[in-house]
This record gives structure tokens, C-alpha cells and sequence, in this order.
């Protein structure tokens, strides 16, 4: 990378950094000029920085956790528009504490509890919930494994959704610096989605006073997202990013109880139309939002 292919938005943000560390115009360029080789050499600007704002909430960034992506704020309004009064909460591969954060200043009165397999991303998480002053439970686990309770109204889980031998073709900032446990998702990108889904049936959760609403499994522009359920839909639905899933994938979601499949169609629209079609031989209706 060089200086010419750095927008000027970003140029400007790095100028902002600096004057908060400098306590002078010596210093001022001697922070400016680390700051600019750092990007210059392929780091992302997050981490530069070293936190973001995020819906209403600041969260601090570093190399520890995957930084989280501003299409996460879509699974929150998801949330927020189809949920009312959530007594427990459970935010599984947490990273930051983004999402359990986010979900806690929303639903003041729920219990709000955050698993990850990642003791370092579990402390970033817990010195996020610092900054903000919002209490949530946080417990290193492989999924579901230290999991005790299975009486969660939302089980939300942002999981690695790249298959493995994508992982090359990732931007250098991204695969030079992110956690690899953040974004490797298997052979099929699906390995940590299908598990949860398997443990959250053999658990049987059943949700709290109100209902076990679904799990809401997010996995960025590609995977499986289960969404949380409305007083009209009785049963969990699904949305399937742009990867179409083959098709013993969706006969299992449906086996499972899935009433309905919501498929977010981009540019491969055509082909995840033509594979799914309207849902016939999988016996539910499909919707391409």
C-alpha cells in the first residue's frame, strides 16, 4: 500500500489520532508518521484507532478479536423490531462483546450472558462492558460445551462463516491481522453454525416465561442466519446469506421445525433462485428478500 491509495477520510482519522497521543507538534508528527506506517504496512484502521462506535456504544479493538462489521447492525434492528422484553439472552462466539453489549443497553431488565472459546477475546469483551457500565455475564466456552442453562429467549451468534480454503483470498489486512479462529468456518464455512444448531436441539431449549423465540445465527454476508420469532410466526425461521446451502443442509433445518426460509439474494441471485426455487421439495415456502 501506498500513501496514494489511503482515502483522505482515513488520512484525516489517523491526523485525529495523533493529536490525542501528542503533547506537542514534535510529538504530534512523530505520532502521525507511526500512525501512517502502520496503515501504510496493511493495518486495519480499527485497530489504529483502537475502538469503534458501534449502534450506541463505543468498543475498543485490538488484535484479539475479529473486528466487527457494520452489517452486524442489521441482526440488532432484526432483533429489536421482532422482540419485546427478552428475559435471557445468550451471545454465543461473542468476541468483542459487540452484540451482548448492544443487546443489554436495549433490554435493560434481561439477563444477558456471553460465551467464547477465546480467553484474549474474552477479556476485551469484559473491559468493553467497563467502558459502557453494562453488566453481562461472561464465560469461556466451545459453543454450547460450558453452557449450563438452556431457558434462553435468544440465542444470537455471530460464528467463523469462511470455508477454509477462501481464507486466501481474503483482503492482506484482514487474514494478515484478524484472528484466523474469527473467520475460519470449516471446509464448508459451516463446520461451528451446524454444531450449534445440533447442540442447540439436543439441549432442548426451551426458552424463558415467554417462549424460546429462535436462534438468530449470524454469519456475516454468507451461512445461515436463524431469526428471532414474531407473535405470527410459531416457529423459528431462517435467512441463508448469498451462499446457497446445499440442499441436505436445508432439509435438515426444515426436519428441525424451520417454517420458513428467508434467502438474501445479491448479485448470484439467479443462481440461489434457480437451486432453491420456491421451496417445493424442501415442503416450506422460501422468500428472497
Amino acid at each position: 500500500m501506498n500513501i496514494q491509495q489511503i482515502p483522505q477520510h482515513e488520512l484525516a482519522r489517523l491526523r485525529e489520532k495523533a493529536k490525542e497521543q501528542a503533547g506537542s507538534q514534535f510529538e504530534y508528527q512523530e505520532y502521525y508518521t507511526k500512525l501512517l506506517t502502520r496503515r501504510l504496512n496493511g493495518e486495519p484502521l480499527q485497530y489504529i484507532e483502537e475502538y469503534i462506535p458501534f449502534y450506541s456504544i463505543q468498543i475498543n479493538v485490538d488484535e484479539r478479536c475479529l473486528i466487527p462489521r457494520p452489517e452486524t447492525e442489521y441482526l440488532i434492528e432484526i432483533i429489536k423490531n421482532n422482540i419485546d422484553s427478552p428475559k435471557n439472552i445468550l451471545d454465543d462466539g461473542t468476541g468483542t462483546g459487540f452484540i451482548a453489549l448492544m443487546l443489554k443497553k436495549l433490554y435493560k431488565e434481561s439477563n444477558v450472558e456471553a460465551v467464547d472459546i477465546s480467553e484474549q477475546a474474552l477479556e476485551l469483551a469484559k473491559e468493553n462492558a467497563r467502558i459502557n457500565d453494562l453488566e453481562v455475564t461472561f464465560t469461556v466456552s466451545n459453543l454450547l460445551e460450558n453452557v449450563e442453562k438452556n431457558n434462553y429467549d435468544i440465542v444470537v451468534a455471530n460464528l467463523p462463516y469462511i470455508p477454509t480454503e477462501t481464507l486466501q483470498n481474503l483482503d492482506n489486512e484482514v487474514i494478515n491481522y484478524e484472528p484466523i479462529i474469527a473467520l475460519d468456518g470449516g471446509p464448508d464455512g459451516l463446520i461451528y453454525i451446524n454444531e450449534l444448531i445440533k447442540q442447540i436441539e439436543e439441549n432442548e431449549f426451551k426458552g424463558g416465561g415467554e417462549g424460546f423465540y429462535g436462534a438468530v445465527i449470524m454469519a456475516g454476508g454468507e451461512g445461515v442466519r436463524l431469526l428471532p420469532l414474531t407473535e405470527k410466526t410459531p416457529k423459528p425461521m431462517i435467512r441463508v446469506g448469498g451462499m446457497p446451502l446445499i440442499e441436505r443442509q436445508v432439509k435438515r433445518i426444515v426436519k428441525a421445525g424451520i417454517a420458513r426460509i428467508f434467502i438474501s439474494v445479491n448479485h448470484l441471485s439467479h443462481v440461489i433462485e434457480n437451486f432453491f426455487g420456491d421451496g417445493e421439495k424442501f415442503g416450506v415456502p422460501i422468500q428472497y428478500l
